[in-house]
């Protein structure tokens, strides 16, 4: 097909197709679904016709067309992966959302992207613990046992090391950006800002934890005006470090009678403040909660899980708690006061939900083994069929969507996918 062919289909599609049950017919045809397909292999209009022939609303509005794009030859699939990157489907997805919860859509959806993956750090043994976007930069933090690493970009893709203020440094768990700074915190609990990226301030955790606190998969959390990230005090006991500003640093003990047991993640359902731990004998608390940071909080033992189970992971997403467990029901859901709890290992068959994020009107899941679902606000999931080689045994699973790309931190090696 010419290049005037093209543009010439192109026009006619787009003074012809104007509702989705004209692009519906339009697919329905074998003839025409064929040379809508040699059009799409022209990738040089792709992009042209995914952008302006095409009618967004078209797209938009049908919750049918685009499983038949997806499904028909390769040159639709090539209309399928410019469009996926184009404006159209940016603003307006409610049809989108049931049209790609048909059994192949979504997961070929998201196979549509381009994922790639970007190094990061320039040594193999460095590896990415967690990545944020913040006044128009991307910060990535991670490191190993031995030391600490940073680096900033502008496009996510070349990465620019940069010095770590820390001695005897270990690696870096996680970073944040809240209060116009950059918040990065290590494995041992020191805390560290940066307005640009560039030039680190270390600042005082007033809770003192020991250097062998191990925080390796500690996430920093933003909720109630602050944030938090789960450490342990001078005496050894779980505490939560927290601040308002990023600069000055407070801390509540989440647990007094417990110094062997482990605080894996924290999260904040908008009603508690909720902590995983490490089952122990001694101590049988797998979850505690409080609802506020502020004072001297109560916190209470929940009955999320079993308490002969270690908590792992805790995700809260779109008013549900997901909460990760060592038991073979893993994992569970609840609403935002802890209530309504169903094993949801049961109907996805997926265990160790290690990384979360809401991502294209839907929520997407990956677990240690490098298993991805993709999965409504009930219990529906669907296969995601994200590339896994690359992101084996994620135990950080640190998923982000930042300046509207996910990018993927699997903890395991100096690089990060992204899908562009």
């Amino acid at each position: 097909m010419s290049i005037v062919r093209a543009i010439r289909l192109g026009n006619t599609l787009s003074s012809g197709a104007t509702d989705g049950a004209a692009l519906e017919a339009l697919m329905a045809d074998t003839a025409r679904r064929g040379e809508f397909s040699d059009l799409m292999n022209l990738r040089g209009q792709a992009r042209r016709l995914a952008d302006n022939a095409i009618p967004a609303a078209v797209i938009c509005n049908s919750a049918s067309a685009l499983p038949l794009l997806m499904d028909s030859r390769t040159g639709a699939d090539e209309f399928a992966n410019s469009v996926m990157g184009s404006s159209i489907l940016m603003a307006s997805r409610p049809a989108m959302r049931a049209a790609t919860m048909s059994a192949n859509g979504f997961r070929r959806w998201l196979t549509q992207f381009p994922y790639a993956r970007r190094t990061v750090f320039a040594a193999a043994t460095d590896l990415v613990q967690g990545v944020i976007y913040g006044n128009s930069l991307y910060v990535a933090v991670g490191g190993s046992a031995s030391t600490g690493t940073i680096a900033t970009s502008t496009d996510g893709i070349s990465w620019t090391a940069r010095t770590n203020p820390l001695s005897s440094a270990v690696s870096f768990s996680d970073v944040a950006y809240a209060f116009g700074l950059f918040i990065a915190i290590d494995t041992s609990g020191r805390i560290i800002t940066s307005p640009d990226g560039t030039t680190w301030t270390q600042r005082t955790n007033p809770a003192s934890p020991p250097a062998s606190s191990s925080l390796t998969t500690m996430p920093l959390v933003q909720a109630e005006g602050r944030v938090a990230f789960g450490c342990r005090n001078s005496s050894n006991l779980p505490c939560v470090a927290h601040s308002t500003d990023g600069i000055n640093w407070s801390h509540t003990v989440a647990y007094n009678a417990e110094t062997t047991s482990v605080m894996h993640s924290l999260a904040y359902t908008g009603v508690y403040w909720i902590t995983s731990f490490a089952y122990t004998s001694s101590g049988n608390v797998s979850l505690r909660y409080a609802p506020t940071l502020s004072g001297s909080p109560t916190w209470n033992t929940s009955n999320l899980v079993s308490s002969t189970s270690s908590a792992t992971t805790l995700h809260f997403l779109n008013n549900k708690l997901y909460v990760t467990n060592s038991s073979g029901n893993s994992p569970v859901q609840a609403d935002a006061n802890l209530n309504g709890v169903v094993n949801i290992y049961s109907t996805w068959g997926m265990q160790y939900l290690y990384g979360a994020v809401p991502h294209q009107g839907l929520l997407l899941f990956m677990n240690s083994s490098s298993t991805w679902v993709s999965a409504d606000n009930g219990l529906t999931a669907r296969n995601a069929g994200i590339e896994t080689g690359f992101y084996s045994y994620a135990l950080s699973g640190k998923l982000r969507v930042l300046n509207n790309v996910l990018f993927i931190v699997a903890g395991n090696s100096n690089q990060i996918g992204c899908n562009y």
